[in-house]
């Protein structure tokens, strides 16, 4: 955290310095200005006030506009010159060093409810616990083919084809119940009847958000020691390194990839035919890998 502190005033003000130290509300608002200052909508002078004044809390209101048209140009200089560097101090954590992409590193779902219209589109958990193998492998195949089409400038539509199609795989309208206790939950994920109907609307840089997070926590399963289950695992182990040394995006175990994978498991009925492996948690499917690994390892040790 940031701490800003004017003892005159006995203030004490905490600002966020990563994205884990945000509420839902701020990650987005920084996220939602980033975007805007990257794709051009806004300078960097304003994307730096607007979200210097948002996690202070402080107001442009009319008397200090007035101010500012009687007071003398330097000093006005000089004011607005300790703004922007102090948003060049507090709030540029949300871009890389070189201040040309969004760093957004958190595994923590920012988005977990979308309002389209009077629809609500309800997401996965943090680091997408609760995904099907499904939904995971579709929301990969989708990935992939939006960033593979994103880089030809006449494939851009089919490229936002897939970017929709994608964020359909992880975000779907709640189920109906009759109970308004229960938590909302996700209709049941169905890869040949997608609807980007209510996908398409969202505003981009939510998309990008979505994008970027789901991006994310691949990479952080991919690299990272987890929980699961009260013990410590690192499915490092699954994904190999290519020539470049960056870490696959297929499982080693499967081959082919995670299509593979799908008949693999059900060939051998470890939780059923392909119908109930894709029903599995994406979880589960790791920590059997991760299992089969630690088996395979200590056969060749013996």
């Amino acid at each position: 955290m940031h701490v800003i502190e004017v003892p005159d005033r006995e203030l004490k003000l905490e600002l966020p310095s990563s994205w884990d130290e945000t509420s839902i509300e701020q990650a987005c608002e920084i996220f939602k200005l980033s975007y805007m200052h990257l794709a051009g909508f806004i300078d960097r002078n304003e994307y730096l006030t607007r979200s210097l004044f948002y996690l202070t809390g402080m107001k442009r209101n009319h008397r200090i506009k007035a101010w500012e048209s009687m007071a003398p140009e330097e000093i006005v200089l000089e004011k607005n010159a300790k703004i922007y560097q102090m948003g060049e101090d507090l709030c540029t954590w949300s871009l890389n060093d070189k201040g040309t992409q969004i760093n957004y590193e958190t595994v923590r779902n920012n988005l977990p409810v979308i309002s389209v219209g009077r629809k609500k589109l309800y997401g996965p958990a943090d680091l997408i616990t609760d995904l099907t193998f499904g939904e995971f492998r579709a929301a990969v195949d989708e990935m992939a083919t939006h960033f593979r089409l994103a880089s030809d400038i006449d494939t851009i539509k089919e490229s936002d084809e897939a970017l929709n199609r994608f964020i359909a795989c992880l975000y779907r309208p709640a189920k109906k119940t009759r109970s308004k206790e229960l938590p909302k939950t996700r209709q049941t994920f169905n890869r040949s009847t997608i609807n980007t109907s209510y996908t398409a609307p969202i505003p981009i840089w939510q998309k990008t958000m979505i994008l970027l997070w789901f991006s994310y926590c691949i990479k952080f399963l991919k690299s990272e020691d987890l929980l699961i289950e009260n013990r410590i695992v690192n499915l490092s182990v699954l994904f190999p390194e290519d020539e470049y040394q960056e870490v696959s995006s297929e499982p080693s175990a499967s081959g082919a990839g995670w299509s593979s994978l799908l008949f693999s498991l059900a060939e051998k009925g470890v939780f059923g035919n392909i119908e109930n492996v894709d029903k599995q948690g994406i979880f589960d499917i790791l920590l059997y890998l991760y299992d089969n690994h630690l088996k395979q390892q200590k056969l060749k040790r013996k």
